[in-house]
């Protein structure tokens, strides 16, 4: 369960990054403070395009 919740923080970071490097994204990247879940400030359909972007998730050594 640590592993899987240390991957999802991984992955979230990344889809942060991304989202803070994109210009369509910009409004909902001015939200980012480290605290915000990035579902509250993209749809599904923003976060799966970031995540086809990124690849798989990755897994994190226990």
């Amino acid at each position: 369960a640590g592993a899987a919740r240390a991957s999802q923080a991984l992955r979230d970071e990344k889809r942060w990054e991304i989202a803070r490097a994109t210009p369509e994204f910009e409004l909902a990247a001015a939200r980012y403070d480290g605290l915000t879940q990035l579902e509250d400030v993209l749809t599904p359909d923003q976060i799966a395009g970031i995540d086809a972007r990124i690849g798989r998730p990755q897994e994190v050594a226990p």
